[in-house]
């Protein structure tokens, strides 16, 4: 069944990459553009909303999958998916206000919270209450990150494929699956996207690919009953994590508007002590592999310390990248 699910996701792979260009003349005849702007690197419109290749080979290769087992929970599931994906195309298209985003956000990770019934020992309000923060925390997250050339891309690929390892070890085939596809899909559009970038994912793909990897989380833990497994999915997920918390700190910091775009995320604040745009997407990629690795090595090792040691091993590093980075000193510029 394993090997099934693996089999799925390189189905996504072939149906993302074949998309994409399709998409990419679609939505440039259509003028869905991403302008130029004072918080945007790029110097000339580009395509968005190709993300709509990423969730189109998505939901083909999932209910290939799936087949007939699509039972009420999964319908859910589903539909929270495509309420977020609606979500994330209608910004793309038309734009909306951050407060707007948000509402579609909380109506997609409550459908996903309802279609929950257990996660570990947990209570079902428990339970629920703690997969909407972690839905509405990942699909923030990587809607945030992306912002450099193939960077939201590639890492949602990395931390997809993590979690299919650690489904490989748990011998859980659902999320062998649904990592394996949404990895598939990922790196299908990631040649695109790649710098110089041909296409955006758009909100469309981002928000999608946080939502996925949230609900993904969800799956990983839900038959957890040793806690240090818990903590795997902060290890895979640790490099868009640590953005969205620096982030939001950053701001509370400076006292500028938490939902403002602007130029001083980590990784842009890192490109500009001289790296290029590549060279800072391969770093993170370098940090999510590693600490992905350390991730799937605490779901084979799961009892003892070494969950504990790695853990503290890695909030250092992060620690470390902050005051090396400067990243909550960083000097804004008004928008």
């Amino acid at each position: 069944m394993v090997i099934v699910a693996l089999i799925y996701g390189l189905m996504g792979l072939i149906i993302s990459t074949i998309l994409t260009p399709l998409v990419k003349s679609i939505v440039t005849e259509k003028e869905i553009l991403d302008q130029p702007s004072d918080v945007k690197i790029h110097t000339e419109p580009i395509p968005r909303a190709g993300g709509i290749a990423i969730v189109v080979a998505f939901f083909v290769a999932i209910i290939l999958f799936l087949g007939t087992a699509i039972e009420l929970r999964t319908f859910l599931v589903l539909l929270a998916i495509a309420v977020i994906v609606a979500v994330g195309l209608i910004d793309d298209i038309k734009g909306l206000k951050p407060i707007q985003k948000l509402l579609g956000q909380s109506i997609a990770a409550l459908i996903f919270a309802f279609s929950q019934p257990y996660i570990g020992t947990l209570s079902p309000i428990i339970g629920g209450i703690l997969a909407f923060i972690f839905i509405m925390l990942i699909c923030n997250a990587v809607n945030l990150i992306d912002g450099l050339d193939g960077l939201a891309a590639g890492l949602s690929a990395i931390a997809a494929l993590g979690f299919a390892a650690v489904g490989i070890l748990m011998d859980n085939p659902l999320l062998v699956g649904l990592s394996a596809i949404v990895a598939g899909s990922a790196l299908g559009f990631l040649p695109y996207n790649w710098s110089p970038a041909k296409i955006f994912m758009g909100d469309t793909g981002s928000l999608f690919l946080g939502f996925s990897l949230g609900a993904i989380t969800v799956v990983s833990i839900q038959k957890a009953e040793i806690f240090s497994l818990n903590l795997v999915p902060l290890f895979i997920l640790s490099v868009p994590i640590f953005d969205i918390i620096i982030t939001v700190l950053r701001r509370v910091i400076n006292r500028k508007p938490l939902f403002s775009a602007d130029l001083y995320h980590s990784y842009n604040i890192i490109q500009k002590k001289g790296l290029t745009t590549r060279a800072v997407v391969l770093l993170y990629y370098l940090a999510a592999i590693v600490f992905g690795c350390m991730g799937v090595l605490i779901a084979y090792f799961p009892r003892g310390y070494i969950s504990y040691l790695l853990l503290i091993l890695m909030l250092a590093f992060y620690v470390f990248v902050v005051f090396m980075y400067k990243l909550l000193g960083a000097e804004e510029k008004s928008n």
